[in-house]
């Protein structure tokens, strides 16, 4: 799986990364969307410096977001 990394924050002492899945199985999914993925139960094989457009629907400024951001995508 391939993600396109908007948001990496805490939440009950965890990191967590809101992305979006650009690739599946090799394959682009049918319908994008943000999803959240805790740090620590992905297998990171590799790191790809490519650009992306951030999803449309994503907000930083989101309550569950706020005084727990690290990293987030401008």
């Amino acid at each position: 799986m391939k993600l396109a990394p908007h948001i990496l924050y805490t939440r009950h002492g965890d990191l967590f990364l809101d992305a979006v899945a650009v690739e599946r199985e090799g394959r682009v999914p049918g319908e994008l969307k943000l999803g959240t993925f805790k740090l620590a139960g992905l297998q990171i094989d590799e790191l790809a410096a490519k650009t992306f457009q951030p999803f449309s629907e994503f907000d930083p400024q989101q309550q569950k977001y706020q005084g727990t951001t690290l990293l987030a995508v401008a």
